[in-house]
């Protein structure tokens, strides 16, 4: 596995570049799968929140039972990962007060991405995909300069996983990475319920 500790630019194009892709991933949410985009909308009446550490079960499920605000919850300790749904939108800000958590034990917070159909997908800070044919691990690296992550093969070889700082990035740099030619295929390694 690498770590990739990537440079910053200057503070009045970070601004323009933060506002530019701010208001373009607003608009348009999406991911490719088969050669085809994929719409998605944001669900903000559901978040994932990804732990640094794993959370004793009986207590953050006592604490959520008793939370008027939520509608349901699912605390999975193996990847220390918390799905809850409110009854109502809630902004990013207010997740953790509202669910009485410390910011100190939280890695990460993201929203739940709905399909057209309504099924329910959770972005993880990771990306899967399948370098071109004459693309390398050093244009994969050169692709992610504005990311800090970690770059490992999967088994065989057959594709590469990108692990990111956060899951808010996932879609923007699995769909970066299809479209700029580096990647055959590339797409968030999401998270669904099994439905059959």
């Amino acid at each position: 596995m690498r770590r990739l500790q990537l440079k910053k630019c200057g503070f009045p194009f970070d601004i323009f570049t933060f506002l530019l892709s701010f208001s373009l991933t607003a608009q348009t949410s999406y991911y490719w799968s088969n050669n085809r985009k994929i719409e998605i909308s944001e669900d903000q009446t559901a978040v994932n929140i990804q732990f640094f550490e794993k959370q004793n079960k009986k207590e953050l499920e006592q604490n959520l039972q008793n939370n008027k605000s939520v509608q349901s919850f699912e605390y999975q300790s193996t990847s220390k990962r918390l799905l809850v749904h409110f009854y109502q939108k809630i902004e990013q800000s207010k997740v953790l007060s509202s669910l009485n958590l410390q910011e100190l034990i939280v890695k990460d917070i993201s929203y739940a991405q709905r399909l057209k159909d309504d099924f329910p997908l959770w972005l993880t800070n990771r990306v899967v995909l399948e370098l071109k044919r004459g693309k390398t691990l050093q244009d994969l690296e050169k692709a992610l300069n504005n990311q800090v992550a970690k770059i490992e093969n999967a088994p065989f070889d057959a594709y590469q996983i990108v692990e990111l700082e956060n899951a808010k990035a996932t879609l923007e740099v699995a769909n970066q990475l299809r479209e700029n030619g580096i990647a055959k295929w590339s797409h968030p390694d999401f998270y669904a319920k099994k439905t059959k």
